[in-house]
């Protein structure tokens, strides 16, 4: 995060701690996972998309990039507006796990 970045973030932690409303925390957790399903499904739409275009990438690569581009629009936008559906009633993960490496 840098110098800055790093001084900052105890002083923010501080205040929020301060206010005593954690409910931005849930809110902050839903949208994480939508994001993250978003991303994912965007992904797979993307790579599934890509895969007749690679025969055609050696044969005219300026071609085949507009066409990139024009296909991968198109669902790239329709994946970003899809609804967090059942968000909450997801399965955590498990205790034993740890989110980041010691």
């Amino acid at each position: 995060m840098g110098k800055n970045g790093s001084d900052v973030a105890p002083e923010v932690a501080d205040s929020f701690l301060m206010a005593d409303n954690f409910s931005p925390i849930v809110h902050g957790v839903e949208q994480g996972r939508l994001t993250l399903d978003n991303h994912n499904h965007m992904l797979a739409r993307l790579s599934i998309q890509n895969l007749p275009g690679r025969a055609q990438h050696a044969a005219a690569q300026s071609t085949s990039q507009m066409r990139s581009i024009g296909i991968e629009l198109g669902p790239a936008i329709s994946v970003a507006t899809i609804p967090g559906n059942r968000l909450r009633s997801r399965a955590t993960r498990p205790n034993r796990t740890l989110p980041v490496n010691p």
